[in-house]
């Protein structure tokens, strides 16, 4: 395939989903922060909706569609007439929150395959530019690639407290 063809991998419906479920239950948020970030999301505007829903969620203010448009409106991201179809449009995506987990995964395993895929091109540049020695390139390298995987699943351990209780 010609690298001009190739598109970054994200999961639109995935993004859609996982938004429009936090709208439909807003204490689903508490599960998905646990798995990803704004920067995770593809597009800037899920992005954004994210943040206002999580900096609705941090003020303990209820989260729905018109308190999500006041502060994307406040924050200069959507002007007062602008937006609200569309959140509408995420609140239809999904009839419940049962799959928000899923839907942030998904959206979380597409973003670290977009960090790869920029970690694989600077790196390629590194090594065709020929600038630096071969020691340095795989060392930066390898300090791209851990930083990747040390951004995943690391919130899935559990202190030994808790392990220990399980057992016990």
């Amino acid at each position: 395939m010609d690298e001009l063809q190739r598109k970054l991998p994200f999961s639109l419906i995935a993004e859609q989903s996982l938004l429009g479920s936090v709208l439909v239950d807003p204490e689903s948020l508490n599960d998905v922060t646990e798995i990803i970030n704004a920067n995770d999301f593809y597009l800037s505007e899920h992005s954004q909706i994210y943040t206002a829903m999580h900096e609705l969620f941090l003020i303990n203010k209820e989260i729905d569609i018109v308190t999500l448009i006041d502060m994307l409106v406040s924050k200069g991201i959507y002007s007062k007439s602008g937006g609200e179809d569309y959140i509408r449009t995420l609140t239809e995506a999904v009839p419940d929150a049962l799959n928000v987990k899923d839907y942030a995964r998904i959206v979380k395993e597409k973003s670290v395959l977009r960090q790869l895929i920029a970690a694989c091109n600077e790196i390629s540049e590194s090594a065709y530019s020929e600038q630096e020695s071969v020691t340095d390139i795989i060392d930066h390298a390898e300090n791209l690639i851990f930083n990747i995987a040390q951004g995943r699943d690391t919130k899935n351990f559990r202190h030994i407290r808790e392990v220990l209780g399980d057992v016990y």
